[in-house]
């Protein structure tokens, strides 16, 4: 008898938990992104990237931090790695 009284209730605070979870979570991803420090700096190489795409005719590939920063690219046939290595000195300043 009483199971039937507090089945509509748990289920009712099931979903209130559930909403309100949701929306924790989503304030916590915007607020996270409105306060990334990089999130402009982002925007803007991401618009660099495009008009360089546009100006060479190439499409946009979509790379990580890493790959567009450390990536040396292809040695050229008879090339020795080490005059290719400038990439390192710009890598870490």
């Amino acid at each position: 008898m009483g199971s039937s009284d507090t089945n509509p209730r748990f289920i009712q605070e099931l979903l209130l938990y559930a909403a309100s979870a949701a929306f924790s979570c989503l304030v916590l991803f915007a607020g996270l992104r409105h306060l990334d420090p990089n999130r402009e700096a982002t925007k803007k190489a991401l618009e660099h990237k495009k008009e360089i795409a546009k100006r060479l005719g190439r499409p946009l590939v979509q790379t990580n931090p890493y790959e567009a920063y450390n990536n040396p690219g292809p040695l050229q046939c008879g090339q020795k790695y080490s005059e290719n290595s400038s990439w390192l000195l710009h890598s870490y300043s």
